[in-house]
Formats: C-alpha cells, sequence, structure tokens
C-alpha cells in the first residue's frame, strides 16, 4: 500500500519492531516541564508537546528515538537521520 508514495509497508515493519507504552502522569508531567523550558531558552525554535512527550518515554524506557525530525536535536538523546 502506498500513500503519497510512499510504500507504507515499511512504515508497519518498522512499527511492529516497536513496543506500545502507556502514557503515565510522571511522564506526562515531565514532558511538560521540557516542553516550557525549551519555549522559554529557544523563542525562535518550535518544539512540538508531542515531541517532548516522545522524548521522556523514550528516557524512561530507557529507548533511543530514531528520527528525521532535527527538533530533537533539543531534546537530548535522539538518532537523527537524513530521510
Amino acid at each position: 500500500m502506498e500513500r503519497n508514495g510512499v510504500d507504507l509497508s515499511i512504515v508497519e515493519t518498522i512499527a511492529d519492531m516497536g513496543l506500545v507504552v502507556p502514557l503515565d502522569k510522571e511522564v506526562a508531567i515531565n514532558a511538560g516541564k521540557l516542553h516550557a523550558e525549551i519555549r522559554r531558552k529557544n523563542k525562535n525554535k518550535h518544539v512540538s508537546l508531542a515531541d517532548c512527550i516522545i522524548s521522556k518515554t523514550a528516557k524512561r524506557y530507557g529507548a533511543l528515538v530514531v528520527t528525521t525530525d532535527h527538533h530533537f536535536q533539543l531534546l537530548g538523546d535522539a538518532l537523527i537521520i537524513e530521510g
């Protein structure tokens, strides 16, 4: 199956290798604090709250975020790939 010229079977394969975990209160609070801190320090750069939640969830579970989203450079540990 394709969407916008992208083979979605690749996305499904990658998703199948992952683990879905719940969002708990501690991660949500820490993500909110991180989001506020980044907004305060980097007024001209935008990082979404969703990205902060992903970052804090990965940290909680000892996982590495692998992404093409360069905003994650502001969040700490992530492997930024060119896509």
